[in-house]
């Protein structure tokens, strides 16, 4: 019984380190992709204000991909609280950095869950606007051609 409590450890031990380093690789791609973010906000800026490149919609531009940058921030932040807590955890044999690690795993699905469930009920109100804007006549000639 023993052997087999050991061959379980060391099974979930490995299975750990390994969701460790592909959570390591999101956490690095995540860095990248908030990078790029916020170059296309201070991009849109500086190339919106010679000659309007992008219209009058580069500050709203700009302000969407700071957004989206700072939401995007918050789960890869947990995912890398993960990764460095059980990183710790395997390398001292702490229980606590364990416990605290899979803690923000847990916190990252929940924060994916959240936007995930924001985005449905965002592109619900947009079907219903539509809806109402094409129902009331409001949207009349703007698929004309």
């Amino acid at each position: 019984m023993e052997e087999q409590t050991q061959s379980f450890v060391d099974k979930a031990k490995t299975a750990l380190q390994q969701n460790i380093r592909w959570a390591g690789i999101i956490v690095v791609l995540g860095y990248i992709a908030i990078g790029f973010m916020l170059l296309l906000a201070i991009g849109i800026q500086f190339f919106g204000s010679f000659g309007e490149a992008f219209g009058g919609i580069s500050i709203l531009m700009s302000v969407i991909y700071l957004l989206t940058a700072g939401l995007y921030y918050l789960p890869v932040k947990k995912l890398k609280d993960f990764t460095t807590g059980c990183q710790q955890a395997l390398i001292q044999g702490d229980e606590d950095a364990v416990v605290d690690g899979l803690q923000a795993l847990s916190g990252a699905f929940r924060l994916v869950v959240i936007y995930i469930l924001a985005g449905i009920g965002l592109y619900i109100l947009m079907v219903v606007g539509f809806m109402i804007g094409a129902g009331s006549g409001l949207l009349e000639g703007l698929f004309e051609m």
